[in-house]
C-alpha cells in the first residue's frame, strides 16, 4: 500500500536539472534512506515531497487521511515560545490538556490562591480523563534523551543544535503516519545517535531520510533509494548490498557508453564518406546518429 506516490517529478535550478520525471513510491511501513553526491537535489526531493516546495512538473500523492512530518536541515520554531511549549502546540485533545496542566501549575506555584488551585485541580481530573499523564512523562523522556533538560527555556536562547533537537522531539511525538528526516543525527552525540536508532528502529511508522551515517542507516533503513544523474535506483537491502549492485550498474552503464561510442565513429565515419545521402534506408541511417551521439557522449549530472 503507497502511503506517498511521486509521479513524474521534475526540478531545476536555471539550466542546471537536478532530476526529471522521477515516479517511486513509498510503501506502509517501509523505512528508506535517499543517498546521492552532494549536490544532486536530496533536499530539494525530500522538500518537494514534504509539501514545502513545488516541483516543476509533476505531483506528490498521499494517501488519503494521512499526516507526513518534515525535518529540515535548519528548522524555524517560535523564538518566544519555550520548549515545552513548542511540544505542545499540536492540535490534540491530550496536548492540549497537558498544555493547560503546565500552565496551571505555573500559575498556581506562583500565586498560591486557591482560584488557581481550582483551575489546577480541574487540570488534573481532564489529565486523568484523557490518560494523558503517559504522553507528558514521554515528552520529557523524549527531551531527556536528546539531552534538553530545560523545558521553560525560551527557544531564542537555545543554540541552533538544541533548536533542532526540539524539532525532532516534537516529531518523534508525534509520529506522524510519515516521516520525512533530512540529516537527524545532525548535532547529535553518540549516545543521542543510538537513542535515536532503536527509536526509529522500532516504532510503526513510514520513514524516508537523507543521511551520510552509514551505520545509522543500515540500523534504521531496509531500502535505498539513489538519485543518480538525475534518475532514481531503488535497492533493497543494506549499505554494503548497495555498494555491491552500484558498481554492477556503473559497470554495465560503462560498457554500454563504450559500445555507443564505438558505434558512433563508425558512423561518423561512414556519414564522411557519404555527405549526400538519398536513399531511404540512408536517411534513416543519418536520422539515428544523433541518437547514437547521444548515447557515446552522456555526460554525469
Amino acid at each position: 500500500m503507497n502511503y506517498l506516490l511521486a509521479e513524474s517529478l521534475s526540478k531545476s535550478f536555471g539550466v542546471r536539472e537536478l532530476f526529471s520525471n522521477l515516479t517511486f513510491g513509498i510503501q506502509k511501513g517501509q523505512k528508506v534512506a535517499l543517498v546521492a553526491r552532494n549536490g544532486s537535489g536530496k533536499s530539494t526531493l525530500l522538500k518537494i515531497l514534504a509539501g514545502e516546495e513545488p516541483p516543476d512538473s509533476g505531483k506528490v500523492v498521499l494517501r488519503n487521511g494521512l499526516v507526513r512530518g518534515y525535518l529540515e536541515q535548519s528548522p524555524s520554531l517560535d523564538p518566544e515560545k519555550s520548549v515545552i511549549e513548542c511540544m505542545l502546540t499540536q492540535d490534540d485533545p491530550s496536548m492540549h490538556a497537558i498544555r493547560a496542566y503546565e500552565q496551571a501549575l505555573i500559575r498556581y506555584e506562583k500565586t498560591g490562591l486557591e482560584t488557581d488551585y481550582t483551575q489546577l485541580t480541574s487540570c488534573i481530573q481532564k489529565m486523568d480523563q484523557l490518560m494523558a499523564w503517559d504522553i507528558e512523562s514521554k515528552i520529557k523522556q523524549v527531551l531527556h534523551q536528546l539531552k534538553i533538560y530545560d523545558f521553560d527555556a525560551k527557544i531564542s536562547t537555545l543554540s541552533g543544535g538544541q533548536v533542532r533537537r526540539v524539532s525532532l522531539a516534537t516529531l518523534l511525538i508525534r509520529m506522524p503516519d510519515i516521516l520525512l528526516l533530512d540529516e537527524p543525527t545532525n548535532h547529535l552525540d553518540v549516545d543521542m545517535i543510538e537513542w535515536l536508532e532503536n527509536y526509529l528502529s522500532s516504532a510503526d511508522t513510514t520513514l524516508l531520510m537523507v543521511t551520510h551515517d552509514r551505520y545509522f542507516l543500515d540500523n534504521v533503513c531496509t531500502d535505498i533509494y539513489e538519485l543518480d544523474r538525475s534518475t532514481l535506483f531503488s535497492y533493497h537491502g543494506d549499505y554494503a548490498y548497495f555498494i555491491e549492485k552500484k558498481a554492477e550498474r556503473e559497470m554495465a552503464y560503462q560498457s554500454e557508453t563504450d559500445k555507443a561510442r564505438n558505434l558512433y565513429y563508425r558512423e561518423l565515419e561512414w556519414i564522411r564518406k557519404m555527405p549526400k545521402a538519398r536513399g531511404t534506408k540512408s536517411k534513416s541511417r543519418v536520422d539515428a546518429f544523433e541518437d547514437i551521439a547521444n548515447k557515446a557522449f552522456r555526460m554525469r549530472k
